[in-house]
């Protein structure tokens, strides 16, 4: 690997800034994780598998996941550029094909996302809290409210409306990417906090009076007899449960290694992106843990595993109109309009910062692609005054504005795309570039950080971490593939969106190196060089 001044890319710096601190690199990443999965939170690890701990599960997918991150940790210090994470590791360390071809999974993955974050963010993260209030206060004029959010024209203006507001803070510059992350933050944590005060000052048997209440005479013992009625089988111990329920745990905490594709933005790279992976792992596996043990306590690990397994599947046992979620047992016990208000704020913060990243990381990719000249020039501009990819930010806000239109009006098409299977096949084969980086690129090996030469023995422990990553990631997704009540069916749809992705990523390749070939330069020299800051 050469470290002499690049000739073939398209300008000698990016334009970005590096403005990103340990702060502001672990929102980031947290707001990867925590968004789609705060209000169903472990409902689906108790209805799939009976008998399941779910704190144990999280606070073991954590340990598992540490060494996952460790590996991200470690290349992006390697190789601190934008989009390191995937595009730029794998052209530079192993394959430019692989790298693009890869990445482009990703970036669909990422666009496809953000139109289905925006189609579900309201309709969803608001008017399925406020149903449930309205359902337990017996308000109409609420339930009414809650019924119009969740129209497909609402959802259209609602989720257009995040989509635009994210492009344009995101246009504006990384600062002020920055600023709006902290806001939002902090009405997320506060709805984390309030659903964690909750649960800690309700006692069971204040639960099963409010329930019983609600849902009739004995219901709360009812829905235990129900469910056991409908196939509910505990094993003799939490164990075997536990451990199957990891690779569903494991989805509702990727993103711990998403700022690796900010590496390029990140002030001193290998201590902030300490910050971003360990601290968000132990925040989000912490606190699901939390979460869990604290509302079996409450509401009883019997009860709730019980009618979390009738709702999972389908059985007309379940009588309830509002889905069994944790804030909606909170309403049953303390209907507090304010405290409601301030879960469905946070509701939508989190919806802000998982948006935030869909449509910055794609950014970055265009950006890097572009710098390499294989994507069109025009997408790796960096406006003078902004210091962010206006064009790039524009065309991606667009084609998910067209997405969102699908996932609303038509979710027959995109519903059908199991973004799961776009996700873990984009990054199984991240490991491979620690392996190549000390088998084929000795020199940049040995100039690299200490956090990426470190050894166990003689051997390399990017080397470990980087075959780990690889049957780590290969591990779900034949789980995911073999146990399709974890992740979704894969469908023939799926398939060719990814193979599709992954063929247009690599024709994108060889259709540009032709170009630049046919006016007499060899772009090939460009993954022989360190990308540019």
């Amino acid at each position: 690997m050469r470290l002499s001044k690049p000739t073939v890319f398209l300008r000698d710096a990016t334009g970005l800034i590096r403005e990103i601190g340990p702060l502001d690199a672990l929102i980031l990443s947290l707001g990867f994780i925590v968004g789609p999965t705060f209000i169903p939170i472990v409902t689906g690890e108790w209805s799939l598998f009976p008998g399941v701990s779910v704190a144990a599960s999280y606070l073991l997918m954590g340990l598992f996941a540490a060494v996952h991150g460790y590996f991200y940790l470690q290349i992006s210090s390697v190789l601190p550029r934008s989009a390191s994470g995937t595009y730029v590791s794998l052209s530079r360390l192993v394959s430019p094909v692989l790298g693009m071809g890869m990445s482009f999974i990703f970036v669909v993955a990422m666009i496809f996302n953000l139109g289905f974050i925006g189609s579900i963010a309201v309709p969803v993260g608001v008017a399925g809290p406020l149903s449930t209030y309205a359902s337990v206060t017996n308000n109409s004029y609420l339930a009414n409210i809650a019924s119009t959010l969740t129209t497909p024209a609402s959802g259209f203006i609602t989720g257009s409306l995040l989509i635009v507001f994210v492009a344009i803070v995101a246009i504006t510059g990384t600062k002020n990417v920055l600023r709006a992350n902290r806001f939002f933050f902090i009405f997320g944590t506060l709805a984390i906090l309030i659903l964690v005060g909750g649960l800690l000052t309700i006692s069971q048997t204040q639960f099963t009076a409010a329930f019983n209440n609600y849902a009739g005479p004995n219901a709360y013992q009812n829905t235990i007899t129900a469910a056991a009625a409908a196939g509910r089988i505990v094993p003799s111990n939490f164990i075997i449960p536990t451990l199957l329920s990891l690779p569903l745990t494991w989805f509702s905490m990727n993103g711990y290694q998403s700022s690796t594709y900010y590496s390029g933005e990140m002030k001193r790279v290998s201590r902030t992106m300490v910050y971003a992976v360990v601290g968000s792992i132990l925040y989000a596996a912490g606190f699901f843990a939390l979460v869990a043990f604290l509302a079996e306590r409450a509401f009883g690990s019997s009860f709730i595993q019980s009618i979390s397994y009738l709702y999972g599947h389908g059985s007309p046992s379940y009588t309830l109109s509002v889905p069994p979620y944790l804030n909606t047992f909170l309403t049953l016990v303390d209907s507090n309009l304010f405290l409601n208000v301030l879960i469905m704020i946070g509701i939508v913060g989190w919806a802000y910062l998982i948006a935030t990243n869909f449509i910055l990381v794609p950014s970055r990719h265009f950006l890097a692609w572009s710098f390499d000249r294989v994507f069109p020039s025009q997408l790796g501009k960096v406006s003078d005054r902004f210091h962010s990819p206006v064009i790039a930010i524009v065309v991606i806000a667009i084609i998910s504005e067209i997405t969102l239109f699908f996932y609303v009006y038509t979710p027959a098409y995109l519903g059908a795309v199991n973004l799961t299977y776009l996700f873990l096949p984009a990054i199984i084969l991240d490991g491979f570039a620690g392996v190549f980086l000390v088998w084929k690129h000795k020199d940049l090996f040995a100039t690299a950080p200490g956090v990426a030469t470190k050894r166990i023995g003689r051997l390399p422990i990017i080397v470990i971490t980087g075959i780990y990553s690889v049957l780590f990631v290969g591990i779900l997704l034949v789980f995911s593939v073999f146990n399709p009540a974890v992740a979704g069916p894969l469908g023939t749809i799926t398939l060719v969106t990814v193979a599709g992705s992954f063929v247009l990523g690599i024709a994108t390749y060889y259709a540009m190196k032709a170009y630049h070939k046919s006016r007499g330069m060899d772009i090939s020299i460009v993954f022989k060089e360190i990308p540019p800051e």
